[in-house]
């Protein structure tokens, strides 16, 4: 029969494994949860209306550089001299 000794060092060494294997699993679930909230904040949309890179586009789903803004009525308004005017006298 295994002294208390034994026991309790068996026990330690079994805890100290299960608290490697918990660790491990939480790193992942972190690490996966800090990648899903970069995707969630940094997607395309984002990225295209972060910063001045482009207009989203909703209809193609792609970032257009070539368009001044965006309307829901008519969709792209071409980046042209006479409608930024217009966007900046805010007739637009």
């Amino acid at each position: 029969m295994p002294s208390k000794k034994d026991l309790a060092n068996k026990i330690t060494q079994y805890l100290r494994q299960a608290f490697k294997v918990l660790t491990f699993i939480v790193g992942l679930i972190v690490i996966v949860i800090i990648c899903y909230a970069g995707y969630l904040m940094m997607d395309d949309k984002a990225w295209c209306l972060s910063e001045g890179h482009g207009v989203w586009d909703a209809d193609k789903r792609e970032c257009r550089q070539d368009c001044l803004t965006w309307r829901e009525d008519i969709g792209c308004v071409p980046l042209t001299k006479e409608n930024i005017t217009k966007k900046e006298k805010g007739l637009l």
